[in-house]
């Protein structure tokens, strides 16, 4: 059996981009969650390699107590 691990807003955050953030919400409020939210532009769907940089970007910024993204 694989090891459920409990997400809190200390351990866990949420990577999406500007068009997905209704969804993220709704899901949030029906999961009764409240993690963070980094944003990313979803401008940058234009250019895959920068959104890669941009994400890995955001990775390297967030705290060291972050297991789930």
């Amino acid at each position: 059996m694989e090891h459920e691990r409990n997400l809190t807003a200390q351990n866990a955050v949420i990577l999406a981009c500007t068009s997905m953030l209704l969804h993220v919400a709704a899901a949030q409020e029906k999961a009764g969650t409240h993690l963070e939210v980094v944003v990313l532009d979803r401008a940058m769907h234009e250019d895959p390699k920068k959104m890669r940089r941009r994400i890995l970007e955001a990775l390297d910024t967030l705290p060291g107590q972050i297991e789930t993204v």
